[in-house]
């Protein structure tokens, strides 16, 4: 079997082609890898006071009665542990029924999966994070999905670390220094293995045109969205394009600071910290002007996308950043309806690294394409790059 197929229990092919896409990356498997031991334990507490036969919203309240109950018994590993689990209950239960699907397409035993356990307890306990939507049986954007799981990873895992600035942080250049002063702040009481290995900072830098004082604004980031740019050259965009078209300077409606002025100030976005995982989303839906009103369309143009991907331009500092495509998650039909399905090489779990066949994921449809199938695919939305060492 080259790969299990996941089946679709209505308008699910949004989730389908996630998982698959999130099966053969690698910062995913890193992430359960790191973490195996914790939920090894976390798994015993739940299985020492028999927490399975409860519904997940009920394990908070479980856990609670537990410790006031059990104080006496309790060691100080496990109170620590029912703790952990009253604080992140909602996340932790996502995590591992997530991480169940995960290993179901690794271990490849099974022809075709059914994710109904992942969207159950997704149901029930997305109600207190206003992610119901997501799990209401309608058809949803993968993008807004994976935003949600990789987040629900990441709280699930939360904690608080000491994070030290380098001793000689006022001899770093100004990148260096806003990167190492923002994720102190950010991070030191929201850490998880993804803040240093998945996720990544974006740098806003603000000119004045009249004083040329520059302001910065760092934040945090998962993705890339893109538009696709209207050029001369139509028929031939890249995404090389996009990106640049992403990253060009732009004069903006901003009051100079340091010396008031609001005119022809300009905005220049650099990546910041250089990511593992590239993926970026080709925003295809764009407003048109109608007799009935503005309304979204969508716009069907092939976008070329190159197998190597190199961003030196785009990032702060002299950093080598290639990256390899792995993933592709496309969309057919169009705003309120249609089919997403995913094309990815498998992940070699003894090397760690993408085998060099492409995989079809259509739901439960699983069959090899060619290079050429995976490389020309006009209806590619999300592209999802790995960082080549």
């Amino acid at each position: 079997m080259s790969r299990s197929g996941i089946r679709n229990n209505g308008n699910e092919c949004f989730m389908n082609s996630s998982f698959q896409i999130l099966a053969s990356s690698p910062f995913i498997q890193e992430f359960m890898s790191r973490y195996k031991t914790d939920d090894t334990k976390i798994f015993a507490i739940i299985n020492k006071f028999n927490l399975g036969k409860f519904k997940a919203v009920e394990i908070k309240e479980e856990c609670t009665k537990i410790i006031r109950e059990h104080s006496n018994s309790l060691d100080a590993k496990e109170k620590s542990i029912l703790e952990h689990i009253i604080n992140h209950s909602a996340d932790i239960f996502i995590y591992i029924a997530f991480k169940d699907i995960i290993n179901k397409l690794t271990e490849k035993k099974i022809q075709v999966i059914n994710n109904s356990l992942f969207h159950s307890i997704g149901k029930e306990l997305t109600t207190e994070i206003n992610y119901e939507h997501l799990f209401n049986g309608d058809q949803h954007d993968p993008h807004e999905f994976i935003c949600y799981i990789l987040d629900r990873l990441h709280k699930s895992k939360q904690s608080k670390v000491k994070i030290s600035l380098p001793p000689n942080i006022d001899e770093l250049d100004i990148y260096s220094k806003l990167y190492h002063t923002h994720f102190k702040s950010r991070y030191e009481n929201d850490y998880s293995y993804f803040v240093k290995n998945f996720y990544y900072y974006m740098l806003n830098c603000v000119e004045c045109f009249k004083c040329k004082n520059k302001t910065y604004e760092v934040c945090p980031n998962e993705s890339l969205c893109v538009s696709i740019p209207t050029i001369e050259s139509q028929d031939n965009i890249s995404l090389d394009d996009c990106l640049n078209d992403m990253f060009k300077v732009e004069i903006i409606d901003y009051k100079c600071e340091k010396c008031g002025n609001n005119e022809d100030n300009r905005i220049e976005k650099k990546i910041l910290s250089k990511p593992k995982t590239l993926i970026i989303k080709i925003k295809r839906y764009i407003q048109q002007n109608t007799f009935m009103g503005v309304r979204l369309v969508k716009n069907n143009k092939m976008v070329y996308y190159p197998e190597i991907i190199n961003i030196n331009q785009h990032i702060c500092g002299q950093k080598s950043c290639n990256y390899e495509l792995y993933g592709i998650i496309n969309h057919t039909g169009g705003l309120n309806g249609g089919h997403y399905y995913s094309f990815v090489k498998e992940l070699d779990s003894i090397t760690g690294k993408h085998k060099e066949n492409w995989i079809s994921c259509n739901d439960s449809r699983v069959n090899n394409i060619t290079d050429q199938e995976a490389m020309t695919s006009q209806n590619a939305y999300i592209l999802f790059y790995n960082l080549i060492q």
